[in-house]
């Protein structure tokens, strides 16, 4: 009789265990993943709506950072850039920049056309190629919407560098008051100076035809190949 009794009692502080009203904290959490849970859908199945979703969602839930995150992805797949901004400057402050924030600003970056300041984040975070999966918060089903996104940044920064004009190393100036020295013979002269083993193997030098005629005949005569004038 008495092992009926407490079993009885047993199973009645179970049942009213399970009736227990979840923890004020459990029911905030709760919320909040169905929040997440309905953003995520809206983002694969409606990106229009999502943007609108994500307003009622940081309405119930301003100061959530998964929600701020969504909330801007929303806005990057409806081509928002500077909204998406805002939403990850108040994700930045309240949590700091992470790999998963600071992925998503390069994407607002690039949709604004910093492509070299998009490239920079991305390959100093690690976030370059199939890196950037492992930090994105959009779930599964986006991932094709963003390794489009990573791909297309890192190809128009290739084509930056390479539309680049390459810099050619400037040719000396005459600084001298010499007629007819071009850059050719400044080179030789420097090489001369810096390299005195060379100083037997310096190429000869004719005269600029520039020169006056005057001129070239008298360095003819002290080079000996030009007869005097009788």
């Amino acid at each position: 009789m008495t092992e009926g009794r407490e079993g009885a009692g047993v199973a009645e502080e179970f049942v009213g265990a399970d009736l227990e009203a979840p923890a004020p904290a459990q029911r905030e959490a709760a919320r909040t993943e169905l929040w997440a849970e309905r953003m995520r859908t809206a983002l694969a199945r409606d990106p229009d709506h999502a943007v609108a979703l994500a307003d009622k969602a940081l309405t119930a839930r301003p100061a959530d950072g998964e929600l701020l995150l969504l909330a801007a992805v929303a806005a990057l797949m409806n081509d928002l850039p500077a909204r998406a901004q805002v939403y990850l400057k108040r994700y930045q402050k309240r949590s700091g920049p992470d790999r998963s924030s600071l992925l998503l600003t390069a994407l607002a970056l690039a949709q604004q056309s910093k492509v070299t300041e998009a490239w920079t984040i991305l390959h100093e975070n690690g976030l370059a190629g199939w890196g950037a999966s492992s930090a994105f918060i959009g779930g599964l089903a986006l991932l094709p919407w963003l390794r489009e996104g990573v791909v297309e940044i890192e190809r128009a920064h290739n084509r930056r560098r390479r539309a680049a004009p390459t810099p050619r190393p400037a040719m000396p100036r005459n600084t001298s008051r010499e007629v007819g020295v071009g850059p050719m013979q400044i080179l030789e002269r420097q090489n001369y100076r810096l390299n005195p083993s060379a100083r037997h193997h310096q190429p000869y030098l004719p005269p600029s035809p520039t020169l006056p005629c005057r001129v070239r005949e008298v360095a003819g005569r002290a080079r000996g190949d030009m007869p005097r004038k009788r």
